[in-house]
């Protein structure tokens, strides 16, 4: 495997994370939400 740092959703890739998953099992990306609700 080549290191990659984009995955297009549907794509396949891998990882190594310490807790077993299953394949049924769904990935979220968490991100900050930086928008200001100020006006």
């Amino acid at each position: 495997l080549k290191p990659v740092q984009t995955v297009k959703q549907r794509e396949h890739f891998s990882m190594k994370i310490k807790e077993k998953i299953r394949p049924n099992d769904k990935l979220f990306k968490i991100v900050a939400d930086n928008t200001s609700h100020t006006h």
